[in-house]
């Protein structure tokens, strides 16, 4: 009788324990949901895409702003658009021919030699958006859109880390090294 008793106590008590548990999770719960609904949401805000490639009926390529106001003729084989925020276009007239303009059809960069972009993926056709890249006496070295040099052409190669917008690997003198294009160098 004593054993049935103490088992039924025990018992008894495992449920008072459960439920005592089941109420101090239920509290706990209330109160991490009354804490995350006083958070307010983060926004991050995007860069907006100011300017897109115009694909005429021909063929051709051009440029379009957001409103839909041709920016850039319909005359070019491909174009590309580093900064969609910026009014930098790479335009090519064939595969070795192109130009750099800007809106107002101004030839840019001409003084500072070739001119490239710098993909930062083999499997899109993303660009850095920070620089861009150019040569002079087989040399390479960086530029910010606006054409102010951000270092000398002192590098033997310049390429954008793997799906890393931002992260350049450099190589100077066979020895290679990281820049940082968002915080190094630009504002």
């Amino acid at each position: 009788q004593k054993l049935r008793n103490m088992k039924n106590n025990n018992g008894n008590i495992k449920i008072v324990i459960s439920i005592f548990v089941l109420i101090l999770l239920i509290i706990i719960g209330i109160f991490i949901v009354k804490k995350n609904s006083n958070k307010k949401d983060v926004v991050i805000k995007k860069e907006p895409y100011e300017y897109f490639t115009l694909n005429s009926s021909n063929g051709k390529l051009g440029i379009v702003d957001k409103s839909g106001n041709i920016i850039v003729n319909p005359e070019y084989e491909n174009i590309y658009i580093p900064n969609q925020s910026k009014d930098v276009f790479i335009c090519y007239k064939d595969e070795e021919n192109y130009s750099i303009i800007n809106k107002d059809g101004n030839d840019l960069f001409k003084d500072i030699g070739s001119v490239y972009c710098i993909s930062i993926s083999d499997t899109s056709l993303d660009m850095e958006k920070n620089v861009l890249l150019y040569e002079k006496d087989e040399k390479f070295g960086l530029i910010d859109y606006e054409g102010k040099k951000i270092t000398d052409p002192i590098y033997e190669e310049i390429v954008s880390l793997p799906n890393k917008p931002g992260f350049l690997r450099v190589k100077k003198d066979g020895l290679y090294g990281v820049l940082d294009s968002i915080r190094k160098f630009c504002n």
